[in-house]
């Protein structure tokens, strides 16, 4: 991955204008930077299993289904 990269998208940029993500090198140097990050982030929390508090939401939503308290 390569080394942080601040978004350059500001409000008083010279280049702003309606389309400027698509041709600007800055952005799109930093939009590459972002999605490395994203898959990093993502193929962590692949690994991970359920935490208990999650486990716990799942029972209490199936318990609640059953019983009808969510019903529609």
């Amino acid at each position: 991955m390569s080394e942080a990269v601040e978004n350059p998208c500001r409000q008083d940029c010279e280049r702003r204008c309606a389309g400027c993500h698509a041709a600007c090198p800055d952005y799109i140097r930093y939009a590459d930077y972002k999605r490395d990050v994203y898959a990093i982030r993502a193929k962590v929390s692949s690994r991970r299993g359920a935490t208990p508090g999650r486990i716990a939401a799942i029972r209490k939503a199936s318990k609640d289904r059953d019983s009808g308290y969510r019903h529609k």
